[in-house]
C-alpha cells in the first residue's frame, strides 16, 4: 500500500542527499471528507533550494508521473503532459489534490495546512491502525487495483473480491482515449495481469474474503 511504496522512496531521496518530508493524507475519491476517519494515505514533499516537490508513489495507477512543484500558498494547476494534468486547491486549513479525469477535476486526498509532518513512529502507527481498524476503507476491505503509468498513459486493473458475481475490468488510458474491458473470471485476471504488468496474482483461495 502507499505506506510501504512511500517510505521507501524517502529512503532512497534520503540516501541520495534530499531533504524530504512525511505527510499524512485524508484519502477522497471524489467524496466529501469523513473528519472521523485517520489518515490513511501518505506523501512526500522534497525541499530543494527553496522550492517544494510534492512526491507520491502510492496512489495506483492514477498516481503522478513525476514530483510537482507547487508553492503551497495559492491555487495551482501543473500539466505533467498534454493529457495530464493536477490541480493543488489550498483551502484555509487543508490543501486537495485533484486529477483532470473525465472532463472534470477528480479530488484524490487532502492534507493539513499548515503541513503536519510525521517521523517513521507515527507512519507506522497510521499504517498499522489502516490495517487493523475496525472502521470500512475501501483500499483495504473493498478493491484490489494493480498497475503502471507507461510512456503514452496508464494500465489498470481493478478487482472487487467480495462482490457476486465476479467484478473486475482493465482501464487502458492513451493520450486522451480511455479503454474499459471488463473481466469475467479470476483465471482470466491473472493471465491480463502477467501479460501487462508481468506480475503474478495469488490463487484466488489465498485472498481473504472475511471481515
Amino acid at each position: 500500500m502507499c505506506f510501504e511504496t512511500s517510505e521507501l522512496m524517502y529512503h532512497a531521496l534520503t540516501h541520495l542527499g534530499f531533504n524530504v518530508i512525511r505527510v499524512p493524507g485524508y484519502p477522497l475519491n471524489n467524496l466529501e471528507h469523513d473528519p472521523l476517519m485517520p489518515p490513511t494515505h501518505n506523501v512526500l514533499i522534497a525541499k530543494i533550494d527553496g522550492r517544494q516537490f510534492l512526491i507520491d508513489v502510492g496512489y495506483g495507477y492514477n498516481g503522478m508521473r513525476y514530483p510537482m512543484e507547487f508553492t503551497f500558498e495559492k491555487d495551482e494547476e501543473i500539466a505533467l503532459t498534454p493529457y495530464e494534468k493536477y490541480k493543488l486547491v489550498c483551502n484555509e486549513d487543508h490543501y486537495i489534490l485533484c486529477m483532470w479525469i473525465k472532463e472534470e477535476w477528480f479530488t484524490f486526498y487532502r492534507f493539513d495546512r499548515p503541513i503536519k509532518v510525521i517521523d517513521d513512529v507515527i507512519t507506522a502507527e497510521n499504517y498499522k491502525l489502516l490495517l487493523e481498524s475496525p472502521l470500512d476503507f475501501a483500499i483495504r476491505d473493498k478493491f484490489i487495483i494493480i498497475g503502471k503509468i507507461t510512456d503514452q498513459g496508464r494500465i489498470g486493473f481493478h478487482y472487487e473480491p467480495r462482490t457476486k458475481p465476479f467484478l473486475a475490468w482493465r482501464i487502458d488510458i492513451k493520450k486522451d482515449k480511455v479503454t474499459k474491458t471488463e473481466i469475467h473470471d479470476y483465471k482470466t485476471l491473472q493471465e491480463n495481469v502477467k501479460e501487462a504488468l508481468g506480475i503474478t496474482l495469488p490463487d484466488q483461495d489465498m485472498l481473504r474474503l472475511d471481515d
